[in-house]
């Protein structure tokens, strides 16, 4: 037994001094086992959330926070990644009728 470097001086606890006679074997085991089971539940409970998400995609959210995509009549808009592709298309529509209506004031103005 060496002498303890960070507590009072005479104060010493050796291995067999540290068993409880308060807890059982059996209650030790028991316990070790709820925690597991407890805490296995959870982290399934954990994984399964995270494969949903997964699986739903990211949902797309306009500047001003408001959801898009709801009330469509449409089944296929109804998921994230058409929304995606709509949200691409009309973009892209914009931006084509933007250049046409440039290009014609700038023959008008020729």
């Amino acid at each position: 037994m060496y002498p303890s470097t960070s507590g009072p001086d005479g104060v010493t606890l050796l291995t067999a001094d540290g068993v409880s006679q308060a807890v059982s074997a059996p209650e030790i085991i028991i316990t070790l086992v709820l925690f597991t089971l407890v805490y296995t539940f959870i982290f399934i409970a954990l994984i399964r959330e995270v494969f949903k998400l997964i699986k739903k995609g990211p949902v797309l959210e306009p500047a001003d926070g408001m959801m898009t995509g709801t009330g469509s009549e449409d089944e296929e808009s109804d998921t994230p990644v058409s929304a995606f592709n709509m949200a691409q298309h009309e973009q892209l529509d914009s931006s084509r009728s933007d250049a046409k209506t440039d290009s014609h004031s700038a023959k008008e103005g020729e």
